[in-house]
């Protein structure tokens, strides 16, 4: 593979959307190069705090939670026209929005009663609000198919007790706890990632419980628990992964070392292949998106201390992905874009 050493000076920026958290507009230029950097500045009335989670695949619709002055949590969405717009979740006294479909038309997160329990929701324009899910201490709903009718994630019935699931109006909430796999391995802990567009394919790691051996897995209705590779690492387990549209290609982070290692790296895994790490010589390494055929990553490497933004691809293996050093910022990566997200405090609010 190639290494990602040189600096990268500059933005190449193929649109600039200068957004308050309310009515605004935002054009997209496309620009010349393979995957293009949509620059989003978001203008956050002061005392706020936006985070955006998930993007439609053209990049024009957006999804997150807004955390006000008092820290309540709320989910919002926001389009080009409308601006920050919070989700209309009944009576939720705490919500977030994790996920989109595809065309924006189906929105996945969570919703807190007032009992202090937590259920996923999907809220779609066709059937409105649906919760499920009951007696849960927290959920986080952080995939969902291109059409939106499956929903992934994780829960938790006590602080240190992570289940993998999926939800289907059809079958309802399913554990991928209790598989054979994570039985005869011993696995108590599970989380899932992400979701293939086609619905088929859940990908996420699994882990002992005093998170001595964990492993990335691939999960489909068909055949079950599929192991990739054993990935170590912290003890809340790795964050980034993502799956390719037909389940056949899984990129995500493996840790070097024990399971306190700081020492990552992006890795990724087809049925043909196997597992191959993205990038060579870098003290650490994360995959922050992949085209929806698998075709190209987006990621950063650490080198010297100095984090370094690059794309992978199959025919030219790893190159700068034209976003500074040091970056401070969140992408959210689709086919259309790498879109690199900054949040800009509005004085006087």
């Amino acid at each position: 593979m190639s290494q990602v050493r040189q600096p990268v000076a500059t933005l190449i920026i193929s649109s600039i959307s200068i957004i308050a958290c309310i009515a605004s507009t935002s054009t997209y230029a496309q620009s010349e190069g393979e995957w293009p950097v949509h620059s989003i500045v978001i203008k956050v009335p002061n005392g706020d705090v936006i985070h955006m989670e998930a993007t439609s695949a053209n990049s024009e619709k957006f999804v997150g939670s807004r955390s006000d002055k008092r820290h309540q949590l709320t989910a919002i969405r926001w389009t080009p026209r409308t601006g920050c717009q919070n989700l209309a979740l009944g009576d939720a006294t705490s919500s977030r929005a994790f996920s989109i479909s595809a065309d924006g038309s189906a929105t996945s997160g969570a919703v807190r009663g007032v009992d202090g329990t937590s259920q996923g929701f999907l809220l779609t324009k066709k059937k409105g609000l649906q919760k499920f899910g009951s007696g849960w201490r927290q959920v986080e709903p952080v995939g969902i198919s291109d059409d939106g009718s499956v929903v992934i994630g994780t829960f938790w019935h006590e602080a240190y007790d992570p289940h993998a699931f999926y939800w289907t109006e059809r079958e309802g909430v399913q554990s991928l706890a209790d598989d054979r796999i994570f039985r005869e391995m011993g696995f108590t802990d599970t989380e899932a990632l992400a979701v293939s567009g086609d619905g088929s394919t859940i990908v996420g790691w699994a882990a002992d419980y005093d998170r001595q051996h964990a492993i990335a897995f691939r999960w489909t209705r068909k055949d079950g628990v599929q192991y990739i590779r054993d990935i170590n690492g912290p003890s809340e387990g790795p964050r980034y992964m993502w799956v390719s549209k037909d389940g056949s290609v899984v990129v995500g982070t493996a840790y070097n070392g024990s399971n306190r290692a700081i020492s990552s790296q992006a890795f990724r895994w087809t049925q043909k292949e196997g597992v191959k790490d993205l990038v060579s010589d870098c003290e650490s390494s994360y995959p922050f998106g992949m085209s929806s055929d698998g075709s190209k990553v987006f990621g950063e490497c650490t080198v010297d201390g100095h984090s370094h933004y690059f794309i992978w691809t199959e025919n030219h293996g790893v190159r700068p992905a034209g976003v500074e050093d040091h970056f401070l910022g969140q992408f959210l990566v689709t086919d259309k874009a790498i879109n690199v997200i900054q949040y800009q405090p509005v004085p006087g609010n």
